[in-house]
């Protein structure tokens, strides 16, 4: 039943492109991707950035979801901009709002609390938060809610699984991640005796890592000490395999035939856009390909010359660019192959090429361990 109507609605073209779930190719990732980039390029175009999320108490008899879209479609009339709605589920609503002018945030705020109250719908203010990002001061105000109360921006929200931070440095995600991860780690330590390899690599892997992996081409870090930080959990849990303890953490990788954190986020990332050239994933981020006689299918990666540097750096780090020069640095043998079968394991040959050396206290790497300095890789 659930294929039959996807079916129906992608051959009549009824899917929203800003649409990413329960369709093929689309997923949290590619949503929260498309997201950020909006937020990169519109910071570029001195734009304050104002994402708000709502809770409805009984959204269910309260309210349908048409009528909703339809008045968030009427301020968009009222006011032109690219107002989005990110998420929509039975109990919330996360809208996205990018604004130059203070006033006119305040308004469309105001009017949507009328609104609601005039359609008998509830709304849960305990529950309201307000992401903003940009530089200009004058747009950072608080909001005051229908109650007196005054809504103010917050450090982080979680968004599909991930928390973002006002300035996008993933700071607070890949703290929480790490901390979830060792507490994962410790509760399989303390539940299961038994320390032999094909055990702990399975719990590792089932209960463990994914904590750590969820959705990183988004936020991979390129920072050191955050790298270190993630690459500490797997580095830990290793040292505990019978046998292994006596093992410096680069020479446990290759006993277990294993890539660090590090190389599978790099792994994965190229996985993807991979995908994206190949038509299996949405180039929300409008990565731009081209064809070299030397280096077959090539990115070009993505740089600007914004007056912050801090949205320069944004950018220079952001997936696109990055995701870009990584592509970039792989055989062009290996990019022209055409099915996922083939690609991955050509791939991992590749990559198994180059030492797998991450950050780690008391060892100095030959350097950085990113496949762009392994492979020579430059910006083409």
């Amino acid at each position: 039943m659930r294929n039959q109507m996807v079916n129906f609605l992608e051959r009549n073209n009824m899917f929203n492109p800003d649409q990413h779930g329960f369709q093929k190719g689309k997923n949290c990732l590619t949503q929260l991707l498309h997201h950020i980039e909006d937020i990169i390029c519109d910071l570029n175009l001195d734009k304050m950035l104002t994402c708000s999320t709502s809770t409805s108490a009984k959204p269910l008899i309260r309210l349908t979801t048409k009528i909703l879209l339809k008045k968030i479609q009427a301020f968009a009339l009222w006011y032109p901009c690219k107002i989005k709605v990110l998420q929509m589920t039975r109990s919330s609503t996360k809208i996205y709002l990018p604004i130059s002018i203070a006033s006119f945030s305040k308004k469309i705020f105001s009017r949507f609390v009328n609104w609601a109250d005039a359609n008998n719908m509830e709304l849960n203010e305990e529950k309201f938060q307000l992401l903003q990002h940009g530089k200009l001061p004058d747009l950072k105000q608080p909001y005051i809610l229908p109650s007196g109360e005054t809504l103010k921006g917050s450090d982080h929200v979680k968004d599909l699984g991930v928390y973002i931070d006002p300035d996008l440095n993933w700071r607070t995600h890949i703290a929480m991640k790490s901390a979830k991860a060792r507490n994962m780690a410790s509760w399989v330590l303390r539940t299961f005796i038994s320390r032999d390899v094909t055990t702990m690599m399975l719990l590792y892997k089932s209960y463990v890592r994914s904590h750590l992996e969820y959705c990183c081409p988004l936020w991979s870090p390129h920072m050191q000490c955050e790298i270190i930080k993630l690459e500490a959990v797997q580095r830990s849990f290793t040292a505990k395999i019978q046998g292994l303890g006596s093992l410096n953490y680069w020479e446990r990788l290759r006993r277990l035939s294993m890539y660090s954190l590090q190389r599978r986020r790099e792994r994965y990332t190229i996985i993807l856009v991979w995908k994206i050239y190949n038509n299996l994933a949405p180039n929300s981020m409008n990565i731009n390909f081209r064809e070299t006689s030397r280096y077959g299918t090539t990115c070009i990666r993505p740089l600007w010359s914004s007056k912050y540097n801090s949205v320069n750096n944004l950018r220079f780090n952001s997936f696109a660019s990055r995701a870009s020069a990584l592509y970039n640095v792989v055989p062009p043998s290996i990019k022209s192959l055409l099915t996922l079968t083939t690609f991955k394991p050509a791939l991992d040959a590749f990559l198994n090429e180059f030492p797998d050396t991450p950050p780690t206290p008391g060892y100095t790497g030959q350097n950085r361990n990113s496949m762009l300095e392994w492979a020579g890789g430059t910006c083409l």
